[in-house]
């Protein structure tokens, strides 16, 4: 009877670490384990490897609560035959009265305690899951190869995936440095509101084309203050008549103050972006380029669909962040700028 129990005790162990450990890993902070391994953390630097191999991990898990689990049942079935030998309903009865205990201690409880404390945890079992990862290698390693080649055939977007993981991960460590005191509220909500708005496409926050006002190359500065007054803009495009109305540039209404008032207005180079470019990206170049406007095109070359300003896209991150502000669109504010100057 003692080797039975033995199985039965040992089964439900390895299940209970396997169990536990895999939804711990999902848990772990990369964040955390990249600060303790370039501390020199050995255990942080096996994890640190296998969140970036997760699929050799999981293989590992897996094989490990099957082993498990055919020790628990093996235990159970011995049992059965030493004690309710030739009997068929004892053989269907003891296996059901067991199940609620595989289950709560084996799975449910486990599960549980790995995702109040994973890396406490993981750190706990990180010796035997080693030996584990050794021992199922040629199983896992074979698990792992079929994986890659769904994956192949697939044709699975992995770059998207490890996208919103990445996302994911940094929303929590943004959560947990709040949590510490590290970060002020309205410092964690504006960056989530950067993260929530960073892949989304201009095309969301332009202006139409139809919609903004232009100003025009044969306009003098006199003329350009005043319809940027009328307009309570601080920057607008430039077109050519020439040119079948092409934009050639931008101008500010700052830069019509000085000089002769009938002289025309300095043009400035204007940048321009494809409708699919990203929310972020537009940002940071408009804003590291000191640009107050962009044009937004159809394709790199084509038509102008619309109008960015910088004003507009910093509205939609202190809107979300603060719980107020101005709507995407033409910001209000361009009126101070002309009046002061």
């Amino acid at each position: 009877m003692i080797v039975p129990l033995l199985l039965f005790s040992l089964g439900l162990a390895l299940s209970a670490m396997f169990s536990g450990s895999e939804t711990g890993f999902y848990r772990l902070s990369r964040l955390r384990l990249v600060i303790d391994t370039m501390a020199g953390d050995r255990i942080s630097k096996g994890f640190l490897w296998a969140v970036n191999n997760p699929a050799a991990f999981v293989a590992t898990v897996l094989v490990g609560n099957n082993v498990a689990n055919y020790l628990a049942s093996s235990a159970i079935v011995m049992a059965c035959d030493h004690y309710f030998a030739g009997s068929e309903l004892a053989g269907v009865l003891v296996p059901m009265a067991f199940s609620p205990l595989v289950f709560v201690y084996g799975e449910l409880m486990p599960k549980n305690v790995f995702y109040a404390a994973p890396n406490r945890m993981l750190r706990r079992v990180a010796a035997p899951l080693a030996v584990a990862g050794l021992l199922f290698l040629p199983v896992s390693a074979l698990l792992w190869c079929v994986g890659r080649l769904l994956q192949w055939v697939g044709r699975t977007p992995t770059d998207v995936i490890r996208g919103v993981i990445a996302r994911r991960e940094l929303a929590q460590a943004l959560d947990e440095g709040h949590a510490v005191g590290l970060l002020e509220p309205v410092q964690r909500r504006l960056a989530q509101a950067i993260f929530g708005a960073a892949s989304r496409s201009v095309r969301e926050f332009m202006t139409p084309s139809a919609r903004f006002v232009r100003a025009s190359t044969v306009m003098s500065r006199r003329d350009v203050l005043r319809l940027a007054r009328r307009q309570k803009q601080a920057a607008m495009p430039v077109e050519d008549p020439a040119r079948r109305r092409e934009i050639v540039g931008y101008v500010r209404a700052f830069d019509c103050l000085n000089g002769d008032p009938n002289a025309p207005p300095p043009i400035r180079p204007l940048l321009e972006f494809d409708e699919q470019t990203t929310f972020l990206s537009a940002l940071t170049r408009m804003q590291s380029d000191g640009q107050p406007i962009a044009l937004v095109r159809l394709g790199p070359a084509g038509r102008v669909t619309g109008l960015l300003r910088l004003e507009a896209l910093r509205s939609v991150l202190t809107t979300d962040a603060l719980g107020r502000g101005p709507a995407p669109g033409p910001p209000g504010g361009a009126k101070k700028e002309v009046m002061a100057g």
